[in-house]
């Protein structure tokens, strides 16, 4: 097996990755006066909060490994969607 073959399931992952980690921002940031109330919405929003740890990571991994500096864009896209997460899940914690 060669090494593409190996490396090529994460050429794959961080993409998802990302695209959930934007579609999660996006519900976070509708619907999150709910996020308190439901679990799977929690559920939701902690799995893209990994998701988009997992796509910053894994961008930063294949940027170097490839050594293509396309895959910085998923690293950007993940970086917000992971800020706006946890910026909408700290604004649940304060007072209201």
């Amino acid at each position: 097996m060669s090494a593409v073959a190996r490396s090529s399931w994460a050429a794959v992952a961080i993409p998802c990755a990302v695209a959930i980690a934007i579609v999660g921002m996006l519900v976070a940031g509708v619907l999150h006066a709910q996020i308190s109330h439901s679990a799977l919405l929690a559920g939701f929003v902690a799995v893209s909060f990994a998701a988009a740890l997992f796509g910053a990571v894994g961008g930063l991994i294949l940027a170097n490994t490839r050594r293509n500096v396309m895959w910085i864009l998923a690293v950007a896209l993940s970086m917000t969607a992971l800020l706006a997460l946890l910026a909408v899940v700290l604004s649940l914690l304060g007072p209201t």
